[in-house]
């Protein structure tokens, strides 16, 4: 006689985090047994995931195998199906079971520009500031870029794509006015989903004023 369906006996939820660590538990312990028979030994026969699983062969405990395979994005319906096996050497038996995955937001916005964070009063529009936000998603597509605030009231604007911020409104930068002579900007890093945030301050250098 086969082994009996394999059920999973952890009560934890069935669930994973995009990129997470291999090794990392996902809820789904399985378990069969063989009437009479030898301890049955588990496989993974299926996984949607494209090796992103593995199963223990003797305890049917399921973890990552390769984080890199995990995408929120990509994962239809946002989970993968995995089919574990149970045999007995002879006959076997088999189950599939779900794993949803959690999307991971963006990592924190840095600055990865090496220059000194400063534009001179009334800079032309489009001149650099020396800020070159940058941020990543954990094995998702590239992340958009936006400001969420811009303490000189519209003076600075930021790439969507690369990151880099410049000059939008000349008018706006003004040394004398400017809070500490410098400005702060808050830069948001978006994986269509979740997003993360930072602040970036930018000095501002005075210019004579003609006579």
């Amino acid at each position: 006689m086969a082994p009996s369906t394999p059920v999973d006996s952890n009560a934890a939820t069935n669930t994973v985090a995009e990129g997470a660590a291999n090794g990392s538990t996902v809820g789904v312990t399985v378990s069969s047994s063989d009437v009479n028979g030898p301890a049955v030994t588990y496989s993974l026969t299926g996984d949607t995931s494209g090796g992103g699983f593995t199963i223990n062969a003797a305890t049917g405990v399921i973890t990552v195998a390769d984080a890199s395979k995990l995408d929120y994005e990509s994962a239809a319906g946002h989970a993968y199906t995995v089919t574990a096996q149970a045999s007995d050497g002879t006959l076997s038996s088999s189950q599939t079971f779900t794993i949803g995955v959690t999307d991971v937001a963006p990592s924190t916005p840095v600055d990865s520009n090496a220059a000194t964070n400063t534009v001179a009063e009334g800079a032309a529009n489009g001149s650099t500031v020396g800020v070159t936000v940058s941020s990543s998603d954990v094995n998702g597509p590239a992340v958009t870029y936006s400001l969420t605030g811009d303490t000189s009231g519209g003076g600075f604007t930021i790439n969507a794509a690369t990151g880099v911020i410049t000059v939008a409104d000349a008018s706006k930068l003004d040394y004398e006015s400017a809070a500490g002579h410098a400005y702060t900007v808050t830069a948001q890093a978006s994986d269509g989903t979740l997003s993360s945030s930072q602040t970036f301050t930018i000095n501002v250098t005075d210019v004579a004023q003609s006579v």
